[in-house]
């Protein structure tokens, strides 16, 4: 005996479930927002879900930068000092236009920057590029074998609250000439080479007054076989901390862009910023992919036999209609029995 098998209410129930399977399959695991940049994206209808970089926040990680004003340490005559300056009617004495800037960073590094030009002659200029580093307190530095200038008796028991820095020897420190100097250069080097004494910066470390200040020694040479001292005298003013930003304009790219239905669920994906200088830092994050569009389910009228244990099979490819494109009812009506063939212009599809 043939059984009609499918009526309004088996088709339904078809449809619920066949949705229901399917949403269970796709669905993955809500996004967590433990971190700014965590998100949850959703495929489309065809599939795919691309993640935006210009939307994300930048992984820059926020610092503090101590910045002073630079200029002769009172009771001096200078800021530099080139114990042999060979510029016709120069003196030994060099101070600071405005602009210059000492610069403390949180990596232990430090920089003085700005120009300086001659007391007697103002063409005899320079552009000071030194870069410090090794930041260390007293018990550090002490540690180490070394010790503090204390030129004139101002120090006290300051030393023990100062820091202590030695030139950078990843970079080149040097005076680069201006005006009349252009062209020449003069590379610094830490004086002593054993770094028994620093660029040491604090109250009284100026050697020159109590105040607030920077002194250190370094040695030059103007023919690479003679060498001289020099040394910064500094009162530092005008003190204040900088919260760091990225300069410029950032390039930002994603190790994934572009997610499909083979990312169902959670993704890592990395994000790199690259700052005008060159500064780069880069921050991993969750990208959860979901498909929150419910398949489009086109069923058809079949026909079974019961055999003879009085059961029959029924699956889900059985009833639904796959024959996308256009086609024919399944099975073909029997020639002469005037049943008519049915026409499909629509199938059961989904974006995954």
């Amino acid at each position: 005996m043939e059984m009609q098998v499918l009526s309004y209410r088996t088709h339904a129930f078809l449809k619920r479930l066949w949705c229901v399977t399917i949403l269970l399959l796709v669905m993955g695991t809500p996004v967590s927002f433990a971190q700014s940049n965590n998100q949850t994206l959703y495929l489309d209808q065809d599939g795919q879900a691309v993640l935006d970089a210009n939307g994300l926040e930048l992984c820059f990680e926020s610092e503090i930068v101590t910045t002073c004003t630079p200029s002769r340490a009172i009771g001096d005559d200078h800021a530099l000092w080139l114990s042999n300056n060979i510029f016709p009617g120069s003196t030994t004495d060099f101070l600071f236009e405005s602009g210059a800037e000492f610069s403390q960073f949180p990596d232990g590094t430090a920089t003085i920057t700005g120009i300086v030009y001659n007391t007697a002659n103002p063409t005899d200029k320079w552009e000071v590029k030194l870069f410090l580093a090794d930041k260390k307190n007293w018990t550090e530095w002490s540690n180490a074998g070394r010790n503090y200038k204390d030129e004139r008796g101002f120090t006290g028991s300051n030393y023990t609250d100062w820091s202590y820095y030695i030139e950078d020897p990843a970079k080149v420190s040097e005076l680069v000439g201006l005006a009349d100097n252009a062209g020449s250069s003069l590379t610094i080097e830490h004086m002593p080479s054993n770094y028994y004494y620093g660029f040491q910066v604090g109250t009284a470390a100026n050697n020159k007054n109590a105040d607030f200040g920077l002194s250190g020694w370094f040695s030059y040479s103007w023919d690479g076989v003679n060498y001289h001292q020099g040394d910064f005298n500094l009162d530092l003013n005008n003190c204040q901390d900088n919260e760091t930003l990225p300069v410029g304009e950032v390039t930002r790219t994603l190790s994934q862009e572009i997610f499909t239905c083979d990312d169902l669920g959670e993704n890592t994906v990395t994000l790199t910023a690259t700052d005008e200088e060159g500064n780069v830092c880069t921050q991993e994050f969750t990208v959860t992919i979901e498909d929150n569009i419910a398949p489009t389910v086109v069923t058809r009228d079949i026909a079974r036999v019961i055999g003879a244990g009085g059961q029959v099979t029924i699956t889900a490819d059985d009833v639904l209609n796959f024959n996308c494109g256009g086609g024919t009812s399944i099975p073909q009506p029997v020639p002469g029995s005037g049943e008519v063939t049915i026409e499909f212009a629509t199938c059961t599809e989904d974006n995954c």
